[in-house]
């Protein structure tokens, strides 16, 4: 397959169609995927490295992992404080053993042989880096590299660059690949005088992971991106203005204060520090002047486009509970149960919707599931709970029809419904589990100054479990109603979601763009009489995007995959051992917060 486009984005969305018309088929470690194999991708403008979109644009953590490479480390510390998921990739919690930074310009520095190379034969044809060796195939590691060979043509002084990959993740890895090798390519330009030719990226295994499919869609729904490319690097002095960035670039990692204009760097590798400079400064809360100060010194239009859309994010989202913003979530959520695909769904219809569990006002932690049990609505003949048993209003308890008739007085009795539903009558067989998990960490639920609610994935009971809804079922309400918990979120004080289960995780994944580690812990195993023990895995990430929905600042998670409801007996050793691992990441978090 042959796919090429002026840039990044032409070939993205040309390859989410392709992708995205395709059902999974195959199912490596990752999870089930997409793949197209014998993938060449061209792109005629190298510059047009940026990808325009809210959900693509990932600028920071791009020159990150682009500097990571150029530095000739593998240090996991470098890296992770630009893409922390990079935890998850590490074989001995100091290293990057696939970094492809000791493999360019590391002690063998291929990169600097291809450069004499081409010096002294323009028209060799074997200035080539060689990446993935044999012997990463030696010993099983988290992370080997997926990129083979970097290949430079230099013909009628225009320098294009030929990368072959055995292995690409069309979502998470080729945009980033795209920019950090477009840079190499045009740095190597500068060094050697000439000017920039096109680049081609040839894949073995183009493949978009099935729990990136409605993140992919989401991208396409965002339509046509004005292309702005980076400026021209500059030829002279580039060798000594990358050097200074680097040592510049350890030195604000490590909160160390630099004075850019005192730098001998030109006005290319400047705004690459400041951008540097403006991430630091968010990353750690600095202070609005020291912000305003950065922006205004940031010359280059592609980069102030990016920074543009992050102060307008960080703009929109509340410092504060925003009660007309639940409000109006609410009325949404249900005005939606009209929805004919809703109607075949197997929603609890005469139910109100549940946008939150307890006090959402005050809440600092939300639990997360996967939508309300019919318990709350029914009893165990499946008869409407009346009087001091009811927990939320029906058709019925608010004297209507149908929704349609919905006024703001009735719309205040659903959420009131809502806020006082642990004051009232809880379903405490489903809910005590959780909160006694949240009590060392100093979060209830229950209580006058209560600091946790419930949250789940989708806001309305079913009258079958989640389980057993037909995949179909459970996709519909996904797609239609997922993007109504960002919007709870964005109008929250929220800053950690507790994943109650394998599957909220999954799902959760699908989604959204969360950022997440898994790791085995033998403690949280289940130990068995007979057959094998279920392993026990904890989770760790941040958020801040869900179905499309940018909640404008990072919500942080922490999860297990047992759900502790669970009949299969989650011990009460090992719910203790999740309470302290718990509280252990929030006591963490809360110092860094």
């Amino acid at each position: 397959m042959y796919i090429r486009g002026e840039s990044i984005d032409d070939v993205l969305n040309k390859l989410y169609n392709k992708l995205l018309s395709r059902k999974s088929n195959i199912h490596p470690s990752k999870g089930k995927a997409t793949e197209i194999t014998g993938v060449l991708i061209k792109i005629n403008n190298p510059r047009a490295r940026l990808s325009r979109t809210e959900g693509k644009g990932k600028v920071f953590s791009a020159l990150g992992e682009l500097l990571w490479y150029m530095s000739g480390l593998h240090d996991l510390e470098f890296i992770r404080y630009y893409i922390p998921k990079y935890n998850c990739f590490s074989d001995d919690n100091k290293t990057i053993y696939g970094g492809y930074g000791p493999r360019i310009f590391g002690n063998d520095n291929q990169f600097m042989r291809v450069i004499q190379l081409l010096r002294e034969k323009k028209d060799s044809r074997q200035a080539i880096i060689q990446i993935f060796h044999s012997d990463d195939l030696k010993e099983k590691h988290k992370d080997i590299p997926c990129t083979c060979t970097l290949q430079f043509i230099l013909r009628n002084n225009k320098l294009s660059l030929i990368v072959n990959m055995r292995s690409n993740d069309v979502f998470l890895g080729f945009p980033h690949d795209v920019f950090a090798f477009t840079m190499i390519q045009e740095y190597a330009a500068s060094i050697l005088g000439c000017d920039l030719g096109d680049y081609k990226h040839f894949v073995g295994s183009l493949h978009l992971y099935d729990e990136h499919r409605i993140k992919a869609q989401g991208y396409i729904n965002e339509g046509w991106q004005e292309v702005i490319e980076m400026p021209s690097m500059p030829k002279d002095n580039v060798e000594n203005n990358l050097n200074i960035l680097l040592k510049k670039e350890n030195e604000i990692r490590n909160n160390i204060d630099i004075d850019i204009d005192k730098l001998e760097l030109n006005d290319y590798w400047k705004d690459i520090a400041l951008m540097l400079l403006y991430f630091n400064a968010r990353k750690y809360k600095k202070d609005h002047k020291v912000i305003n100060s950065i922006m205004d010194r940031i010359n280059s239009s592609a980069f102030k486009v990016y920074i543009k859309q992050r102060e307008d994010v960080i703009k929109e989202g509340p410092a504060d509970y925003d009660l007309d913003g639940y409000r109006t979530i609410t009325r949404m959520l249900v005005r939606s149960l009209k929805d004919k695909d809703l109607i075949s769904s197997g929603v609890i219809l005469n139910g109100s919707p549940i946008p939150a569990f307890g006090k959402i006002s005050t809440a600092i932690v939300a639990t997360l599931g996967l939508n309300p049990s019919n318990n709350e609505f029914l009893d165990s003949q499946g008869n409407e709970l009346e009087s001091d048993l009811r927990r939320f209003h029906t058709l019925k308890s608010l004297f209507l029809n149908d929704w349609n008739t919905i006024d703001d007085q009735t719309l205040d009795m659903i959420i009131e419904s809502c806020d006082l539903y642990f004051e009232r009558n809880p379903y405490d067989r489903w809910f005590k589990p959780l909160d006694n998990l949240l009590s060392q960490s100093g979060f209830s639920y229950y209580g006058k100054e209560s600091n946790a609610c419930h949250l789940d994935l989708v806001p309305f009971a079913t009258y079958k479990k989640w389980s057993y809804l037909s995949g179909y079922q459970r996709e519909v309400l996904l797609k239609k109603i997922s993007s109504s918990l960002g919007v709870i979120i964005k109008n929250s004080k929220i800053k950690l979601l507790l994943l109650n289960g394998r599957t909220v995780v999954e799902h959760l994944k699908l989604i959204s763009n969360i950022e997440i580690c898994e790791n085995g812990v033998s403690s949280l195993s289940l130990k068995r009489k007979s057959g094998n023990d279920i392993k026990g895995f904890e989770y760790t990430g941040k958020l801040s995007n869900i179905s499309g929905v940018d909640i404008g600042r990072d919500i942080y998670i922490y999860g297990f995959n047992h759900n502790v409801q669970s009949s299969f007996g989650v011990s009460n050793l090992v719910k203790e051992e999740i309470k302290k691992r718990f509280n252990n990441y929030w006591m963490t978090l809360n110092h860094e917060l």
